[in-house]
């Protein structure tokens, strides 16, 4: 019994292995051009370096980050200024305002005419002054009505004055916040502004006034405004982002560094082989060459037990569903041959060499591996090759096509997996049909789950006198009629089939298979298109046997 998937399948393709024995040891290794491997680990190595310069860059930005100093001072675009005796200031924005023309009224209000530096538009703005102790309140008239802000000019604080220093209990005048008068009639002259070329602090938010400072100053020919932030609320910020940015950049170095592995791990292009100690009793698989890879050995291996099995393997493909077709489902066979490797007390596939069904696809590799191991095998002598089901295959009973393909019933519809297999085991069949190379399914009609179409089937049901199959008995009245179109000579012989037709489950009913009568087959299931090398099953069924 063959159990278990190879740990190598070799496609259908000769000499795609060779021996190879050298300072290096025995081995078993692919016959693949170098060019192509040496191509690949120049990409993935370029890959990797990159990554690791990119990761070096990161590591030292984190460094650089840890030495210097913790978030101090203003942020490289800014700079410190100290105003007064307060603690320290950043820069944060200057706006400078082109004053056309400046006029006055003798009800101390005035107008400013300002041009935009880009544009060239002009637009005016109005307000009212009044002195209110140390302080000067402008009255900017919106909507019909004062809007009212406090100012504190420079000269009439001291030098090393703080914050605390202004009274934030201040009163505005009555006119504040009351209708305008007079508007219309307001006579306005060409002249000075009253407190031209004087700084003067926005006192509105006392208490914001620590944290965040601007400072105004008018002249004849331009308005300046100074706005300020605290030094203390940069370095907060200033950390802030420093702790985000080291997380990220952490963060990152845990994606690239394991990508940069990933790089060197693809850029080793070696070949797998398998080496052959004989005087160890082990057998290894790991890249060719003398540095270091991942391997694995199998020890304790039993050269003598070693055998060479044939088998069919399924392999099972699927297409996805689109709104043109539904999904289909289909099962291809290959046949081939398996080396099986006895080591303590288990026994593995190693290898499983496709070939459809032709010994001499992979005879000299083989021939040559089994020789590594003190064995001898010769491709043109099959009697060197354990097939268990190649008999059985050949001249199948009912019970195996049943148990092969899971029927409990046999009907029209699961009839056609001994038709199926009519056809497979035909050693002729591309030669019959050659358009199955341009169209596979050129036997399936279009619809359903593509059973046969009724040209294929329809001749063997009317020369086995069946209308229909619709029991076991029509089964096996089927089986025989093709057994017999196939082995002719055995006609009117008692065969092995008509003897196992005792054994044949009775009624309409087949016996499920046992979960052993697999066991020669590894099913490896696949997404993609058809193998092309291999001749399937020409439909599915679902899990009522239904197409």
């Amino acid at each position: 019994m063959v159990e278990g998937k190879p740990v190598v399948w070799v496609k259908k393709k000769p000499n795609a292995y060779r021996m190879v024995s050298d300072q290096d040891g025995t081995r078993l290794e692919p016959s693949k051009s170098m060019v192509l491997r040496v191509v690949g680990t120049v990409f993935f190595l370029v890959l990797a370096t990159i990554t690791a310069l990119s990761n070096v860059g990161i590591y030292n930005e984190v460094q650089y980050a840890d030495d210097s100093s913790i978030a101090s001072g203003c942020w490289e675009w800014q700079s410190q200024v100290i105003v007064g005796g307060n603690p320290p200031y950043c820069t944060e924005e200057t706006i400078i305002t082109e004053v056309v023309e400046i006029e006055v009224s003798d009800d101390q209000h005035i107008r400013e005419t300002a041009k935009d530096w880009e544009s060239g538009s002009t637009w005016q703005k109005e307000y009212r002054w009044e002195d209110v102790g140390e302080s000067i309140v402008y009255g900017f008239i919106e909507d019909g009505s004062y809007y009212c802000v406090r100012y504190v000019p420079e000269f009439a604080l001291p030098d090393d004055w703080v914050v605390e220093d202004i009274d934030a209990s201040f009163e505005y005048p009555d006119w504040c916040d009351s209708a305008v008068e007079g508007q219309e009639g307001r006579v306005y002259d060409e002249g000075a502004h009253p407190y031209d070329d004087g700084w003067m602090y926005d006192a509105y938010d006392v208490e914001r006034m620590s944290s965040f400072l601007n400072v105004h100053k008018t002249t004849q020919d331009r308005a300046s405004e100074l706005r300020y932030i605290a030094k203390s609320i940069v370095e907060q910020e200033r950390a802030d982002w420093d702790a985000e940015g080291d997380q990220s950049t952490l963060g990152t170095l845990f994606c690239t560094v394991p990508l940069m592995l990933l790089f060197l791990f693809f850029a080793d292009q070696r070949p797998r082989v398998f080496v052959i100690d004989r005087q160890g009793n082990t057998i290894t698989r790991r890249r060719s060459g003398r540095y270091p890879s991942f391997s694995r050995t199998w020890s304790d291996v039993n050269f003598s037990a070693t055998a060479v099995v044939r088998s069919v393997r399924e392999k099972h493909h699927s297409t996805a569903a689109t709104e043109d077709s539904p999904a289909q489902h289909w099962t291809t066979h290959h046949p081939g041959l398996n080396i099986v490797i006895s080591y303590g007390p288990f026994r593995e596939v190693l290898l499983f060499f496709e070939d459809g069904g032709n010994v001499n696809v992979h005879g000299r590799v083989i021939t040559d591996f089994m020789a590594a191991m003190g064995l001898e095998f010769q491709s043109e002598n099959s009697s060197n090759i354990s097939n268990p089901q190649a008999e059985l295959y050949a001249r199948p009973t009912l019970q195996y096509i049943a148990e092969s393909h899971g029927v409990s019933e046999w009907n029209d519809v699961t009839a056609q997996f001994i038709v199926s297999w009519y056809y497979e085991s035909d050693p002729h069949f591309i030669e019959k049909y050659p358009q199955f190379e341009e169209n596979p399914e050129f036997m399936l009609e279009p619809h359903g789950n593509r059973p046969l179409k009724e040209m294929y089937w329809r001749p063997f049901f009317d020369g086995a006198g069946l209308a229909t199959v619709r029991s076991t008995e029509d089964a096996q009245r089927l089986l025989d009629h093709l057994l017999s179109l196939r082995y002719p000579e055995s006609t009117h012989q008692e065969t092995p089939l008509n003897r196992e037709k005792k054994a044949v489950v009775d009624a309409s009913v087949a016996s499920p298979p046992p979960s052993a009568s697999k066991g020669d087959e590894t099913v490896d299931v696949e997404s993609g298109s058809k193998d092309d090398e291999a001749v399937g099953l020409f439909w599915n069924f679902d899990d009522a046997q239904n197409p």
